[in-house]
């Protein structure tokens, strides 16, 4: 798999990314490294989106951590205001398979609830928690 760390480009195109997409993507941030892509994005507040090459203390279902192995992936948050819709973690899932699958070496999967499987690997989890007020 091609190595995705070198993420020092990135700031000036998520820049131009929040700008093209506006509303509610306000603010966007590229790190090299941090704890939790999550807890980052919270924190920045509604419309945040935190890109990093590395997370040591990411958080996955049922409160379990996950870390990453920083070579080969990227962690990815975004915090949107909360709403009333169900969670759509299976349909975001099935979304990053098809942005993916024509550029992956091989087979793709979603794996129910909310994982993206490289040959029967973990390549991608998605993980939804909503905060706030409605």
């Amino acid at each position: 798999m091609t190595q995705l760390t070198d993420i020092s480009h990135w700031p000036d195109r998520v820049e131009a990314l929040v700008a093209q997409i506006g509303e509610p993507l306000r603010e966007g941030r590229v790190v090299l490294s941090c704890d939790s892509t999550q807890n980052m994005a919270r924190a920045m507040g509604a419309g945040s989106l935190v890109v990093a090459s590395r997370q040591v203390s990411g958080r996955g279902q049922r409160g379990n951590t996950w870390e990453d192995t920083g070579s080969e992936g990227l962690a990815f948050s975004l915090c949107l205001p909360k709403t009333s819709e169900p969670s759509r973690s299976i349909d975001i899932a099935a979304a990053i398979v098809a942005a993916l699958e024509s550029s992956a070496p091989s087979r793709l999967e979603v794996k129910h609830p909310n994982d993206v499987l490289l040959d029967g690997q973990k390549l991608a989890g998605v993980l939804i928690e909503q905060s706030g007020e409605l």
